[in-house]
C-alpha cells in the first residue's frame, strides 16, 4: 500500500488508541475506516473513526511534488447526561492538542517520513436536532497533513 492517505490513517488510528487522554474518556479504540461508523445502533459505545480525505497535489520543485491529504477523526457516542456530552467535547479538544502538541506515540505502522501536520479544523457534522432529540455527538476533526515526494517520471 502507498496511498498516502490510508498510511497516514492507519498511524493516526494506532497512534491516538495507544494515548492516554487527560480528561474522563482516558483511551479510546481509533479504527481506520473508509467510511465512518455513524450507525445509531452501534453508538451506544464510543466510536473513533480514522478516514482519508482528499489529496491535494501541487509542484513544489523540480524534482518533487507536494501532497497534502487530509485525514478526519470523526467522534461518534450516543449520550445520556450533559455532563457526558461535556466529555465528549473534551475528548475532541484532547485529540487535537495530542495531534498538534506531536506527543502521539510511536505507531505501528509508522507515519510516513517527513509528514507532518499542518493545520485542524473542528468540522461541525451534527444538527442541533440530532444532540437535542437523538442525543447523538458527531464530531469531525480535520487535518491536513503535508508530505514532500519525489516526481514520478
Amino acid at each position: 500500500m502507498n496511498a498516502i492517505e490510508i498510511l497516514i490513517c492507519d498511524s493516526l488510528a494506532d497512534s491516538l488508541s495507544k494515548f492516554t487522554f487527560p480528561g474522563d474518556i482516558k483511551t479510546i479504540a481509533a479504527v481506520r475506516r473508509i467510511v465512518p461508523d455513524e450507525v445509531t445502533e452501534n453508538l451506544d459505545t464510543l466510536q473513533v473513526s480514522v478516514v482519508p480525505g482528499e489529496v491535494d497535489v501541487s509542484n513544489h520543485t523540480h524534482g518533487a511534488d507536494l501532497f497534502e491529504p487530509t485525514v478526519h477523526v470523526v467522534i461518534a457516542k450516543r449520550f445520556d447526561t450533559d455532563a457526558e456530552l461535556d466529555s465528549l467535547y473534551d475528548l475532541r479538544s484532547d485529540i487535537v492538542d495530542a495531534i498538534r502538541s506531536k506527543a502521539l506515540p510511536a505507531s505501528t505502522p509508522a507515519m510516513p517520513p517527513g509528514t507532518h501536520w499542518m493545520s485542524i479544523q473542528n468540522v461541525v457534522t451534527f444538527g442541533r436536532d440530532q444532540v437535542a432529540n437523538m442525543r447523538t455527538f458527531l464530531a469531525d476533526i480535520a487535518v491536513v497533513y503535508r508530505r514532500s515526494q519525489e516526481k514520478v517520471l
